[in-house]
């Protein structure tokens, strides 16, 4: 099984819910505003967020919440 990547993880280090437009998730991922659309089209495509785009508004699915989840096991076994 392949996994797909979740290319809008880093927003959701600290919650499960972030609000920003597309060019301040470009700014603050160092990518332009075209690849964020991309990524956001994709990752709701796998299944990772939910997208409420009337306010800027992304939430973490269930599938996304147990993918940050297992990003923050695997940086602790390997940082510990």
């Amino acid at each position: 099984m392949q996994e797909h990547p979740f290319h809008l993880q880093e927003l959701f280090k600290k919650g499960p819910k972030v609000t920003l437009t597309d060019q301040e998730i470009a700014d603050a991922l160092g990518i332009s505003v075209e690849c964020v659309r991309r990524y956001r089209k994709q990752d709701v495509e796998q299944g990772f967020i939910f997208v409420d785009e009337a306010h800027s508004s992304y939430y973490l699915s269930p599938i996304g919440f147990e993918r940050v989840q297992d990003l923050r096991i695997r940086y602790y076994r390997i940082f510990s």
